[in-house]
């Protein structure tokens, strides 16, 4: 419904995925609150939650064809090859540090260029 909407204004739409979550509690989250939000986020990841909501999010994109920059997809390919995504969070939860930011940017030209 929403890229319905912004295309029958008129407008372009482009879908950004999200980058992966947590898939572990890190030590680095200390307090005890912050410990469950992160375990619950390591479960939404590892129990496939969060790939089942990007894949539904690209199939409304592809079905009225608008076009998507995929950072998950790159994330994802990361955690494969071994980088441990986890470290790659600001918050060790599921916000990306400042360099990894980068991914996102690749993701908008890569889909605007292509």
């Amino acid at each position: 419904a929403i890229f319905a909407g912004i295309l029958e204004s008129g407008a372009e739409a482009i879908l950004l995925t999200p980058n992966r979550m947590c898939d572990y509690v890190s030590h680095s989250v200390m307090d005890p609150a912050w410990k469950s939000i992160a375990q619950a986020a390591a479960d939404i990841q590892a129990n496939g939650v969060l790939d089942r909501y990007v894949d539904a999010a690209r199939e409304a994109a592809k079905d009225l064809n608008v076009p998507v920059a995929d950072a998950y997809l790159r994330w994802r390919k990361m955690n494969e090859s071994g980088i441990d995504t986890t470290a790659l969070l600001s918050n060790a939860i599921n916000h990306p540090t400042q360099d990894m930011h980068d991914i996102f940017v690749e993701a908008i030209l890569d889909a605007i260029f292509r």
